[in-house]
């Protein structure tokens, strides 16, 4: 035999290997993943097992084990499918990676900021990791020999971090993005209209694959005068796509820190549209950081999406419309004035305008400017704005009405305020689990997802999750485990609180605050 039909005999057996490999990972993306089929809760089971004197096999209390309902709607919703990623850095894999990365949103979840707590506050609590899918010869063993009695719980604490480490940046996006569409899928509804913001995550300057930029602070010194201290800081840039109103995350972006949001608002909107439908999106809202004249007509124009955007002092639209201030209203001139508990509020809508020369067809280069309407605010709260100091907006939007354009932009602080500030603050997405750059965007991005899914989840306790976030959820439902415990036979576990758990081995307390024995007994049969 050639050498030539050699290499062609392998050639084709090499390609048939890979297309039945990708067919593989096809379908276990299309299957539900079964993570808790050895384990199921079945309260009168295990209540009739306890009653009849056959004992159990574990008992631990219950802290987050009522968290079962969350998790079981993650996976009749088929959630876990998105997280089964490749996990292209691993040579060999002991555990599937959708557990590990689950195991990490649950330390989200549970508000573990430090990796060092993991040991403690995470794999101490053997009911939740039963509930996350582990076995329970995982969590008293170990997964493998190697690891056994030098660690506590199933894997060792840095297995995690490292697990984020070597996602790759195009399987975990890809993930986010199938949890995005997943929402689409389970009916969740959008409001149609979206703000695009950019928010610092910062770093040191030892995280690996971090970027920098220059920024000044202007203080004063003890003399009074105005000084200027530079400064250099750290980090990256998470740009989101943010439904003002259902307050889910449609497209998530993570770049260097010193990069500029402009050149990404049309690749976000794109991304935020495959994932949550073409005509999904209505209006965006985003600040100056994005103003271009040929992407945002390239919005309006090439995908139908209307805006509203602060204009620059410098731009001679602004000055344009400055000028107008004093004018009479006409056709393409409307006024507009109503009061608010802190003043009055004035504006002026001036429509056609044709002196933002950017705002074109950018394949034509000298056509002439389109015609954009601008909003400028004279008078807000009370507070006068001097002539070349007003407040200027510009928008695709109809602009007789002014009130209009200001309040839909006003909706935008909704994204700081429910979206960066909570993600921070109550999600821990700026607590990174390792200082680099894979380990962070694999971090934040599963953050969003699992942020997402906790408003999709309609529960009851979904819903105190998502109207109340999570800060608050995490001390009510503290609270509400304080007494309960978990009990697990064969292949079932109950939640119970502790006066029925002694009710149940035949020792009633004397005197139940919380229970009624009669009731009890009658709901689980016994």
């Amino acid at each position: 035999m050639s050498p030539g039909v050699k290499k062609a005999k392998k050639r084709r057996a090499a390609q048939r290997r890979d297309k039945k490999q990708a067919e593989r990972k096809r379908l276990s993306r299309e299957r539900p993943y079964v993570a808790w089929k050895h384990l199921t809760r079945n309260q009168k089971e295990v209540a009739k097992r306890l009653a009849h004197g056959e004992g159990c096999d574990y008992v631990h209390d219950g802290s987050w084990g009522f968290f079962d309902r969350f998790m079981l709607f993650l996976k009749s919703v088929n959630y876990l499918a998105t997280l089964d990623l490749d996990g292209k850095g691993y040579a060999r894999k002991m555990i599937t990676i959708a557990k590990l990365l689950l195991t990490d949103q649950a330390r989200i979840l549970l508000g573990i900021e430090s990796i060092n707590k993991v040991p403690f506050l995470l794999f101490g609590d053997i009911g939740l990791l039963m509930t996350l899918g582990w076995t329970a010869r995982q969590i008293t063993e170990g997964v493998c020999k190697r690891g056994k009695g030098k660690h506590d719980g199933p894997v060792h604490k840095d297995t995690l971090p490292d697990c984020l480490e070597r996602m790759g940046a195009e399987e975990i996006t890809r993930s986010l993005n199938d949890g995005i569409k997943l929402l689409r899928k389970i009916g969740v509804g959008f409001s149609g209209t979206f703000a695009v913001d950019a928010t610092d995550l910062r770093t040191t300057a030892k995280c690996k694959g971090r970027g920098a930029k220059r920024v000044e602070h202007k203080k004063r010194d003890k003399e009074g005068k105005l000084v200027i201290i530079p400064e250099i800081i750290y980090g990256f840039k998470l740009l989101l796509v943010f439904d003002v109103f259902n307050r889910y995350v449609a497209a998530a972006k993570m770049v260097q820190i010193q990069e500029s949001e402009n050149p990404l608002l049309l690749e976000l909107v794109d991304q935020a549209r495959r994932n949550i439908g073409h005509h999904a999106m209505k209006l965006v809202l985003v600040d100056r950081g994005f103003l271009d004249g040929g992407r945002l007509w390239e919005l309006k124009h090439k995908r139908g999406i209307d805006f509203v955007i602060p204009a620059k002092t410098n731009l001679t639209i602004s000055n344009d419309i400055r000028g107008m201030r004093d004018l009479p209203e006409d056709a393409d001139l409307h006024r507009q004035e109503w009061e608010t508990k802190k003043g009055a509020v004035r504006t002026v809508g001036v429509a056609g305008l044709k002196t933002f020369d950017e705002y074109r067809n950018p394949k034509r280069k000298r056509a002439e400017a389109d015609p954009i309407n601008a909003v400028m605010v004279t008078c807000w709260d009370g507070r006068e704005y001097k002539p070349g100091k007003e407040k200027c907006f510009l928008s695709s939007l109809d602009v007789s009405k002014p009130r209009v354009v200001i309040d839909k932009y006003d909706q935008r602080s909704l994204i700081e305020n429910c979206g960066n500030r909570d993600l921070k603050q109550g999600w821990l997405i700026n607590k990174y689990p390792k200082k680099e750059v894979n380990a962070i965007r694999a971090h934040v991005f599963l953050t969003i997802g699992m942020f997402n899914m906790t408003l999709a989840y309609r529960s009851e306790e979904g819903e105190q999750i998502a109207d109340e976030c999570i800060r608050r959820y995490r001390m009510k439902t503290m609270l509400m485990a304080r007494h309960k415990c978990m009990i697990v036979c064969g292949d079932h576990y109950a939640i119970f609180d502790l006066e029925e758990l002694m009710m149940l081995v035949g020792q009633p307390v004397r005197r139940p605050m919380r229970t009624q024995e009669e009731a009890f007994r009658r709901i689980h049969g016994l």
